[in-house]
């Protein structure tokens, strides 16, 4: 390394003779979990107090900045001290991150791991009314490159969260609806659709899923790996069973709900905003099928609303 490269090193570590608090966040960001380790080893608990609660320039705690890097280990070894412990579980900065949205926004799908594996909150919105699944979703959009591990950290939020799940049919816009602007003229179209528990009491996000071959039998056809529509409905005594909304083709397991859409590429989830929840239809493909969303539906009401 040359002098050149060495000079932000230098002003780095000469910083912690200005601030000692900024030590631990120097050896947080690189990573060095020993280092991390023997600190938190030396120092009184005031001044891993101060180092805890020390936030650099761009707004970040140490804590905030392993979790960005991926530096598990070294949050594993944070989590050792009481200090950290303390303050792990309900941790947020000023915009209402938490951990699990900063490791979201960077994909860092091992540090996704580790935090849901110490039991976190997995729904808490922060000021945008944005979950950190909102968040890994909104990070897949926006990436060109390797976008993939922000999938990863996807599946294991909705896995995280799923409280229920199973075929639908979802009413989906065609021409005639989309010209004329009525409901009534949607077609159906099969989707797999799985509930996820959010922030919002009596509130669940429906998220439906396509298919990209459908030969044989359904278990056997290869899902989407982005959803086709995201759907926030409120689970409350509003839910019309066995609705008829639809002016042809109407489904004998249909029930209605009110939802309002989710935008695919940028979610947040609020039910405050412009658009005003309406009642959306969709049905079950069988029977048996209807029983089990409907028994759902009765039962899952009573448990979003102490989630």
């Amino acid at each position: 390394m040359g002098l050149f490269e060495m000079i932000p090193s230098l002003v780095d570590w000469a910083w912690t003779f200005v601030q000692p608090e900024y030590e631990l966040l120097r050896l947080a960001k690189k990573g060095d979990h020993a280092a991390v380790a023997a600190y938190l080893l030396q120092h009184s608990t005031e001044q891993v107090q101060a180092a805890a609660n020390y936030i650099d320039a761009a707004g970040r705690s140490p804590l905030v900045v392993v979790c960005r890097e991926g530096h598990v280990e070294c949050l594993h070894m944070m989590l050792q001290h009481p200090i950290f412990h303390a303050m792990f579980p309900a941790y947020a900065d000023g915009n209402g991150n938490t951990l699990l949205h900063h490791a979201c926004f960077q994909g860092q799908a091992e540090v996704v791991r580790y935090l849901l594996q110490q039991s976190v909150a997995a729904c808490r919105l922060n000021h945008r009314l944005q979950s950190p699944l909102d968040a890994a979703r909104t990070r897949f959009h926006d990436e060109e490159f390797a976008p993939s591990r922000f999938l990863t950290c996807i599946d294991m939020l909705e896995q995280r969260c799923t409280i229920f799940e199973g075929w639908l049919y979802e009413s989906t816009d065609n021409f005639a609806s989309n010209i004329l602007g009525v409901s009534s003229l949607q077609s159906w179209k099969r989707r797999y659709c799985v509930v996820l528990e959010t922030a919002l009491p009596s509130y669940v996000e429906m998220v439906f899923y396509g298919f990209t071959a459908q030969k044989g039998h359904p278990s056997e056809w290869t899902r989407s790996f982005t959803p086709t529509s995201l759907v926030l409905a409120r689970i409350d005594d509003d839910i019309a069973f066995n609705s008829k909304q639809k002016i042809f083709n109407s489904k004998q397991f249909a029930f209605s709900l009110p939802c309002r859409k989710k935008a695919v590429a940028a979610p947040v989830t609020d039910v405050h905003g412009f658009n005003a929840l309406a009642s959306m239809e969709f049905a079950a493909v069988d029977a048996d099928g209807y029983d089990s969303w409907s028994h759902f539906f009765v039962v899952g009401a009573v448990r979003c609303d102490h989630l």
